[in-house]
């Protein structure tokens, strides 16, 4: 049976549980801005590799450590929004871990929740990939402490599975023949002069059933009536 909640406990797992989306995009934000901060970083390089190549000029020195320092500049203000980006995942880490130990102080069943979390360590500067990791395994244990108060769907009974209904195979020409009382050679003829329906499948001849029954009974003739 499961405890009953305090509203407070639903309304802030939900919160956080919610919050567990932006936080996977300020991860990927913050690994788009790495990107750009490793191609002006190799932006510097090939300056200096073009330098290499030839007696640097004063004028030319100057330049290049005019444009190193512009783009130096652009890489530390995409170093402090990747490090704003890691503070709030950093934030939102730690909502969840202080959350869910709140919780377990009155609600026994969280306290495997919250043991999980307390050995998981806050978001470092780690890669982007071992980053998501940290945040799926939070939002995890959000679920799996939403789950304890959340009442369970009931099961919806399975409905009987209809019986597969045959495939309607084609005819091939003898079994036709024989449907017809015919031989061969005299279906063949009535193929060519287009008196019976029929089908190619590349260049084999195929009949389906339920055609040539059709067929067979608007060539009954039934007989006249004596007066």
């Amino acid at each position: 049976m499961k405890q009953p909640a305090t509203p407070w406990v639903v309304r802030r797992l939900e919160r956080l549980l919610a919050e567990a989306r932006q936080a996977l995009e300020q991860a990927g934000a913050r690994e788009e801005l790495h990107r750009q901060m490793l191609q002006l970083g190799r932006q510097i390089d090939a300056a200096y590799r073009q330098l290499d190549s030839r007696e640097p000029a004063k004028a030319g020195i100057r330049a290049l450590r005019q444009q190193q320092e512009q783009i130096q500049q652009q890489i530390e203000a995409l170093r402090k929004q990747a490090d704003g980006a890691l503070d709030w995942v950093r934030d939102w880490h730690q909502r969840v871990r202080q959350t869910v130990l709140e919780a377990a102080a009155q609600h026994s069943s969280l306290l495997p929740m919250a043991r999980e979390l307390a050995r998981m360590r806050a978001p470092r500067e780690r890669g982007a990939q071992a980053l998501r990791l940290e945040i799926v395994e939070a939002r995890s244990q959000l679920e799996a402490a939403l789950g304890q108060f959340l009442p369970k769907m009931p099961e919806m009974p399975e409905m009987p599975a209809e019986p597969a209904k045959p495939a309607k195979a084609l005819l091939t020409v003898r079994e036709a023949a024989a449907l017809l009382a015919v031989s061969d050679k005299t279906l063949y003829r009535m193929v060519r002069l287009g008196q019976v329906p029929h089908v190619r499948v590349g260049r084999s001849l195929r009949f389906r059933r339920e055609e040539l029954e059709a067929w067979i009974r608007q060539q009954s003739i039934r007989p006249r009536r004596v007066r």
